[in-house]
């Protein structure tokens, strides 16, 4: 969680909308307020009686004081609203220490100019190298993509914005077998195993239906194995359906056989 006090000078339109804002959250809270008004404080207190109150007289005569309890505190910034230091009357650049410090204005900008401090703090411009890069991999960080020299094709188009081009580098990418590319399965794999689907469609309504919904299960899965990789799996799954094919056979001519006699007999 990010920690901030307010220094405020006058209304506290902004630090009373802060509080309000980012203090039922767990992203930002303001931790600590100075300011010079009692009725400020007292008001600040009736928001939220955890913020640590200090009136200026106290930051006046006991700056180092307050900015320890701050940092003790983990402060990571300081929010200035229309504060005015009690001796200069102005803000010093060395007031705070080590905090850095940052102002808000209005008390409907005030949130977003707290969340815009953090966020550029989190997101730091990434510097210009200072090493020339080739074509290929300012192409590559244009597109986003990790940059392989060895996967570049031979002719590199021009540097992004130096000229117009309809293309990008092209990046080798491995070739992966699916059902939607059946060339490239039996480019790189040997001939998918047969599936035997349709015998256990047919087996399962002539015959016995168990074991034949057991083979059809089996006979799905060899293509979805192959197309993965998995040519052992898929040769197996072969295997099974065609196992469970003759079981349903048998079992369906073994109870057609035992039925006729029976139904004689009755």
């Amino acid at each position: 969680m990010k920690k901030i006090a307010i220094f405020v000078s006058g209304d506290p339109a902004a630090t009373r909308r802060v509080i309000s804002l980012f203090n039922e959250g767990n992203r930002i809270r303001v931790e600590a307020v100075i300011a010079d008004s009692p009725a400020t404080l007292e008001e600040i207190s009736k928001i939220d009686s955890s913020v640590m109150l200090f009136s200026k007289e106290e930051w006046k005569e006991g700056k180092e004081g307050v900015l320890n309890s701050l940092i003790e505190k983990g402060v990571d910034k300081i929010a200035l609203e229309n504060w005015v230091e009690p001796e200069s009357e102005e803000t010093d650049e060395n007031s705070f220490g080590n905090l850095d410090s940052f102002n808000i204005s209005s008390e409907e900008e005030a949130p977003r100019e707290v969340v815009a401090v953090f966020k550029e703090e989190s997101h730091p411009a990434i510097p210009t190298p200072k090493e020339p890069v080739s074509i290929d991999e300012e192409w590559a960080r244009t597109l986003k993509i990790d940059y392989n020299e060895n996967n570049l094709r031979e002719v590199p188009p021009p540097i992004p914005g130096t000229q117009s081009s309809s293309s990008a580098p092209v990046y080798a990418q491995p070739t992966t077998p699916t059902p939607n590319n059946p060339q490239a399965a039996e480019k790189n794999q040997e001939k998918m195993p047969p599936s035997y689907l349709v015998w256990s469609v047919v087996i399962t309504v002539l015959c016995c239906m168990i074991p034949g919904i057991v083979a059809i299960i089996y006979s799905s899965q060899v293509s979805t194995k192959y197309y993965s990789g998995d040519i052992e799996g898929a040769k197996r799954s072969s295997e099974n359906a065609q196992i469970w094919i003759i079981v349903s056979f048998v079992l369906g001519v073994l109870s057609s056989t035992l039925y006729l006699p029976i139904a004689l007999i009755n």
